[in-house]
């Protein structure tokens, strides 16, 4: 991945990165007033998600 994919060339792609870079990529084709939440399932009990904040 960190090879492949320019936003993990200098980042390390754990799911906590993972999840922040795909939020600020979709963040940018939603208006500013809808709401928006990220969630990135590694197994069904190991999940991390991200609303910006």
């Amino acid at each position: 991945m960190n090879l492949d994919v320019p936003e993990f060339q200098d980042l390390n792609p754990t799911a906590e990165n993972i999840v922040v870079v795909i939020f600020n990529k979709l963040r940018h084709h939603l208006a500013t007033n809808l709401d928006l939440e990220v969630t990135l399932y590694e197994t069904p009990r190991n999940f991390v998600s991200y609303s910006g904040q």
